[in-house]
């Protein structure tokens, strides 16, 4: 099993998280493998969760960037986002990446 500690810092506005997240190690198996390149997945993904905690979005930033814009308006924005992803079946992580 994998853990990441995943603490923010006092006073942050950001979204609060779980301070220990337990994970399956997927790559425990292949850690002989050379081809897997398994002794990389530890780093990889303790890069990324910093990285997600650094450049995760402020619970402020509409209200600052796009005062104009009410939370009405994005929910029809959101439910229309959603019809057009049904009506042409697009994968569903573009309509993850675009909410």
């Amino acid at each position: 099993m994998l853990s990441a500690d995943l603490n923010l810092s006092e006073g942050d506005d950001h979204m609060p998280v779980d301070e220990t997240e337990t994970l399956y190690d997927i790559d425990a198996g292949d850690f002989n493998d050379v081809a897997a390149c398994a002794e990389y997945v530890n780093p990889v993904y303790d890069y990324l969760a910093q990285r997600e905690l650094a450049l995760r979005p402020s619970r402020t930033y509409m209200e600052h960037v796009q005062p104009d814009i009410t939370a009405h308006m994005r929910s029809v924005l959101v439910d229309w986002l959603v019809e057009v992803q049904e009506e042409f079946r697009l994968v569903s992580e573009t309509l993850f990446l675009a909410v």
